[in-house]
């Protein structure tokens, strides 16, 4: 063989490994809120979040909401499902019936600095991140039930 030749071998796969982090659980309870409104601030919470991540990037028109200090502005028929994947991929998930709203962020690896040279820590080329963040209501309250 010529060793000028290039070779054409597709890349291989490698599986996948899953590290799980951390997980939150948390009941709220507000006598001063109805529930509906309670979910409200929370889904305004994760999206000023989400918007922070986002804040070097043009941003998505389905992440542009009020901050939580204007919850008035904003009820459950505002919340909507939504997808976004652009080298990330954000999913929103809202069942209304149910009063359940769900989001997911997977994202690469780009270590604990992304774009800068000197990191603690090399980003991981194929490694991805996965945060999963969940509202429901149970037994008449509001609780995130993961991240």
């Amino acid at each position: 063989m010529n060793t000028t030749e290039i070779t054409r071998n597709p890349l291989r796969l490698l599986r996948n490994r899953r590290y799980p982090t951390y997980q939150l659980y948390a009941v709220t309870s507000n006598k001063k809120a109805l529930p509906e409104t309670v979910l409200v601030i929370a889904v305004l919470q994760t999206m000023q979040w989400l918007r922070e991540r986002f804040r070097d990037l043009n941003l998505p028109a389905e992440i542009s909401m009020p901050d939580e200090d204007n919850f008035e502005m904003v009820s459950l028929e505002d919340l909507k499902s939504f997808q976004i994947n652009d080298g990330y991929k954000v999913e929103a998930i809202w069942l209304p019936q149910e009063r359940n709203w769900t989001l997911q962020l997977i994202e690469p690896d780009l270590g604990p600095r992304p774009g800068e040279a000197e990191q603690s820590r090399q980003p991981v080329p194929g490694r991805l991140i996965e945060t999963n963040i969940a509202y429901g209501r149970f037994f008449g309250r509001y609780v995130r039930i993961g991240h």
